[in-house]
């Protein structure tokens, strides 16, 4: 364990999703999922918008940042945030 109380190597996840969401549980457990196993700390944040419908996800660890948007249901899927954060990740050469 380090300082902050987290195992050298995790994840921690922050979320603002609706608990009504329909993809609220898939999403969260998928970008946890893509992220385990990755040397390091990392983090995920996903906002969301009080007023209007989107969501900005961000994610952190060694040497990487990134953040994207999705702007509405299509998008709002844990299918298109992963495949986002995957091609990122890929781009970095952090994955195979």
């Amino acid at each position: 364990m380090n300082r902050a109380g987290f195992p050298p190597d995790s994840v921690v996840l922050q979320s603002e999703i609706p608990a009504v969401h329909p993809e609220k549980l898939a999403t969260e457990t998928a970008l946890r999922t893509a992220l385990t196993g990755l040397r390091g700390r990392w983090s995920a944040r996903i906002l969301c918008s009080r007023e209007n419908a989107w969501w900005m996800v961000l994610v952190e660890g060694p040497q990487f940042r990134w953040a994207g948007f999705f702007r509405d249901s299509s998008e709002q899927a844990a299918q298109a945030v992963t495949a986002r954060v995957t091609r990122a990740l890929q781009r970095a050469h952090l994955l195979d």
